[in-house]
């Protein structure tokens, strides 16, 4: 979930790929805050550290590109 305070505004994200496309067109405010909402797996494991998918490996090439020079 994307949020902004003021003036309220709230968008439900749908992939990766929205926030990035978000990010390039400078359509994040500079106060803007990002929910983010864990699932646990289908398969019970035992509980591991949420890790952000760049330092897991776990994002496409285009996504690790755009994190670093997004920032």
């Amino acid at each position: 979930m994307y949020a902004e305070v003021n003036p309220p505004k709230m968008i439900q994200i749908q992939s990766r790929e929205q926030i990035l496309e978000m990010a390039r067109n400078n359509s994040i405010d500079k106060n803007a805050n990002l929910i983010v909402v864990l699932r646990r797996p289908e398969v019970a494991e035992p509980f591991r550290m949420p890790t952000q998918g760049y330092y897991a490996g776990a994002i496409s090439q285009d996504a690790s590109e755009a994190w670093l020079k997004l920032r």
